[in-house]
């Protein structure tokens, strides 16, 4: 694991030279959000064995971009290990909508969301009573409607 300037860490797994896995670290209220590529299939014992090698105290979601990731293994180690399965809304994939910790991670990535599609993330979000945070987060595109989302969302949330 090599860390850049950047704050972002290149992980290849041992033994899988051809599956690399990239991991942005945001230092945002002590947890750290991990990206995987869409070509990298699930691999538990590299799961397992990334997530045991966190610092301790840092809260780490996973948003896992190939449809093998999403299966009752993988969510029992996240649970285990309770960290959280991001749950990313995309054009070209959606994770299932799974809580696997006491706090939630959402990515909402298209950029065409209307009033109702909000307003039944902000349903998904408050029926979540195990959750004592979540970070929500916009698709920043080029037309700028992310902001105009994240203010619909707080409005109704609050």
């Amino acid at each position: 694991m090599e860390a850049t300037d950047a704050g972002e860490f290149s992980v290849q797994p041992e033994g899988a030279a051809e599956n690399h896995a990239l991991c942005e670290v945001t230092r945002l209220r002590g947890h750290a959000a991990v990206f995987s590529p869409p070509n990298f299939k699930k691999d538990t014992f590299v799961l397992g064995d990334f997530v045991n090698g966190l610092p301790g105290g840092i809260r780490a979601a996973f948003e896992f971009r190939h449809e093998s990731w999403f299966d009752e293994e993988v969510f029992e180690l996240l649970k285990t290990t309770k960290a959280a399965l991001c749950i990313a809304d995309s054009e070209k994939l959606t994770a299932p909508k799974v809580s696997t910790a006491s706090w939630g991670y959402l990515r909402l990535r298209r950029e065409d969301y209307s009033k109702i599609d909000i307003e039944r993330w902000v349903e998904f979000v408050r029926a979540q009573h195990g959750w004592d945070d979540v970070f929500i987060y916009f698709k920043h595109e080029e037309a700028g409607i992310g902001p105009k989302l994240a203010a619909q969302m707080m409005e109704l949330l609050a």
